[in-house]
């Protein structure tokens, strides 16, 4: 009885042992992926940004530059225009208090300001203010095909996590007197 218990024990898991298949897989050394970014470039973000402010952010896939973007191009459009309806009302405000055909008690302001020195002064500020918007429009413009230059060509800069310093001993026995060093590596 001791005996066939024995065979019938070794039978069951001689037959599990011989049934299995190998179940190791030898993969390659290199098991990690890179996922690979496609290159952009920097001339075609540069034209397409020229041409129409935020057309590079879309070609880097920046999308979220695009409302700031247009948002800051808004802002200074809207200061244009107000600085020139005021450029044009104090510009009229001063032609009306210096036509002499008009009888004073039917000269009235459409800015309220009836002195003639005050007009300039604020004639020249909405004038000075609307030139400025336009230079800081001409400016953001320039920061846009900027930008896109900039995304374009850092592209496919490694942000890996493989920013690592190592050290290593320097030998070299090959001159006359043998020199010790110590090296430094940066990887990055």
């Amino acid at each position: 009885m001791k005996y066939l218990i024995f065979l019938l024990f070794f039978v069951v898991f001689s037959i599990q042992i011989f049934s299995q298949n190998d179940s190791l897989i030898i993969i390659s050394q290199d098991t990690t992926t890179k996922k690979v970014k496609p290159v952009r470039n920097p001339t075609v973000a540069i034209a397409l940004s020229a041409v129409l402010p935020g057309a590079g952010q879309i070609y880097n896939r920046k999308y979220y530059k695009i409302p700031i973007i247009y948002g800051v191009f808004g802002g200074v459009g809207y200061y244009i225009r107000k600085s020139q309806w005021a450029y044009i009302a104090y510009r009229n405000d001063i032609l009306l208090m210096q036509d002499q055909t008009i009888p004073e008690h039917l000269k009235f302001p459409t800015t309220g300001i009836s002195d003639l020195n005050e007009l300039a002064n604020n004639y020249n500020v909405a004038r000075r203010q609307r030139d400025l918007f336009f230079i800081g429009g001409i400016l953001w413009w320039t920061i846009n095909v900027i930008d896109a230059y900039v995304d374009a060509e850092l592209s496919d800069f490694d942000i890996s996590d493989d920013l690592s310093l190592n050290f290593k001993p320097y030998f070299n026995t090959f001159a006359l007197n043998p020199v010790y060093g110590l090296t430094f590596q940066f990887y990055f």
